[in-house]
């Protein structure tokens, strides 16, 4: 129905959506294309393509697959555009500039963190086919804890630092002995990174990295 080169525009069209994070679904991809099939003033059968049609498209165009997004809060998707991202790229290189870090990528860190949920994810376990009620048993313990690590360029990592919701007692219920050589532990009321905890990482870090990397 419509020409490669139409297919090939709408194609790209749907890259760019989701080079900026508001990439079509097969369906929203496959009704876009009847409406751009009615603005040439052509029409697919029932309105909009067929599944076979997608097939074939794809068979068409091998650049055009789906692909998984990474969810990204609104706040980095606000920032998440060429202009600002190369000014971010900008003042980097001009700290590692005036800091001679260039060739020191042992002082070049990044540091994130994650959340971990402490009730138990069951794995896949052998049933019989057509199965319907499987379960098993969880503690039903919604509850997080926050894990800042912290890389470095030349691909050392240091113990990670664990903040654990409620007050220093808290800390009684979990195993700390089995946690990895070097670990650090905190407490906040939300189990978050706050009340001065990730600040108090950073400056813990060139005495960690002292002892673990030297």
């Amino acid at each position: 129905m419509l020409s490669y080169e139409q297919e090939q525009k709408l194609v790209d069209y749907a890259c760019n959506r989701a080079a900026i994070g508001i990439g079509f679904g097969r369906r929203q991809f496959i009704k876009y294309a009847g409406s751009l099939a009615v603005k040439h003033k052509m029409h697919f059968k029932r309105g909009c393509p067929s599944n076979r049609w997608w097939r074939s498209m794809k068979k068409r165009h091998e650049s055009l697959t789906l692909r998984k997004p990474e969810g990204t809060a609104a706040v980095r998707h606000q920032f998440m555009d060429a202009v600002k991202v190369s000014k971010y790229f900008e003042a980097v290189t001009t700290i590692m500039d005036n800091c001679s870090l260039q060739c020191k990528p042992q002082n070049i860190w990044n540091m994130d963190e994650t959340g971990v949920q402490l009730d138990y994810t069951p794995g896949k376990v052998v049933a019989g086919k057509g199965a319907k009620y499987l379960h098993s048993r969880t503690s039903g313990n919604r509850e997080t804890i926050t894990l800042i690590c912290a890389v470095n360029a030349a691909g050392k990592s240091l113990p990670p630092h664990v903040i654990v919701k409620g007050q220093t007692r808290s800390l009684n219920s979990l195993q700390t002995e089995d946690a990895p050589d070097g670990t650090t532990w905190s407490c906040s009321d939300s189990g978050w990174t706050k009340q001065g905890i990730g600040h108090k990482f950073i400056c813990l870090m060139a005495t960690i990295a002292t002892i673990f990397l030297n």
